[in-house]
């Protein structure tokens, strides 16, 4: 389950944009891998529902809501209803340059390429103006540039009040503990049945336990054995969807017993594994 790097080509190296449109219904066939790349992504659910698994989580998504994908970012999309659709844009920014002195440079363009400005990671359709939603389509739903790429600005700047703007201090911790993050999130994916010391991760990142710890918490927002387990229950719920029993995936998983892992995931998941097995079988 170990993260890989997805390229995705630009057709025409001068234009900034790729866009999709896919269908999906619920199988154990239509999932896509835990990844990352070099672009951002933007995600618009526009029908049915999706699970999304982050290295802080896994959250539901529902239609009208959008997730946005920053490069690096571990990621991957799973279809939770029948008839789900969502559309992606992929986008460079800086394919997206103006003009010095340009709005959309001073603001958006050139803040998110040297890393000042953070694009929110989920809004809901709640939190979103019809605006977004009509930008999207025109750039799904369009085949000429000048108008996607139009719509792309529009977009932009639509998101631009949800944005995160990051001081000096901000950015300088965030380059200083973004690859450690990433060497034990990779680590951890590839070995998330296996009881992993924090000993053994921070010996792999050169760093002291502790302040490994405090890094961890300060980046994800979570504790690393949180992670691990969160981890494993998100595993847990595709070998469910398998049929495996509840003790075969308690075990397989690392689990201390099957009384913990039927705990751990009725509170995450609000309901136990025996019926989260039952309903996919339904």
């Amino acid at each position: 389950m170990g993260a890989r790097r997805i390229y995705r080509t630009f057709d025409d190296p001068s234009f900034p944009l790729i866009t999709k449109r896919s269908k999906n219904r619920p199988t154990a066939a239509n999932f896509t891998t835990i990844h990352w790349h070099h672009h951002f992504e933007i995600c618009y659910v526009a029908a049915g529902s999706f699970e999304l698994y982050q290295p802080s989580g896994n959250i539901m998504l529902y239609a009208g809501d959008m997730c946005i994908f920053s490069p690096s970012d571990h990621h991957c999309i799973r279809s939770a209803s029948n008839g789900s659709e969502y559309w992606s844009v992929y986008f460079m920014p800086e394919l997206l340059k103006m003009p010095e002195g340009h709005f959309f440079q001073e603001e958006f363009a050139g803040p998110l390429m040297d890393g000042s400005l953070r694009l929110p990671g989920l809004l809901r359709s709640e939190q979103m103006a019809t605006e977004i939603f009509e930008d999207m389509q025109k750039l799904i739903t369009s085949g000429e540039k000048g108008i996607q790429f139009s719509a792309m600005i529009d977009l932009c700047v639509q998101l631009l009040p949800m944005c995160i703007r990051l001081d000096s201090q901000d950015l300088s911790l965030i380059a200083a503990t973004h690859p450690a993050i990433r060497e034990i999130t990779l680590y951890m994916e590839a070995n998330y049945a296996e009881r992993i010391s924090l000993k053994t991760l921070a010996k792999r990142v050169h760093l002291h336990p502790n302040y490994l710890c405090a890094l961890w918490k300060r980046y994800t927002g979570q504790t690393i054995y949180q992670y691990q387990t969160r981890l494993r229950l998100f595993k847990a719920k595709d070998m469910l969807r398998q049929q495996q029993t509840v003790s075969q995936v308690s075990e397989a998983l690392g689990f201390p017993s099957v009384d913990f892992f039927r705990r751990k995931f009725r509170k995450l998941n609000g309901v136990s594994p025996s019926q989260f097995r039952k309903s996919c079988d339904e």
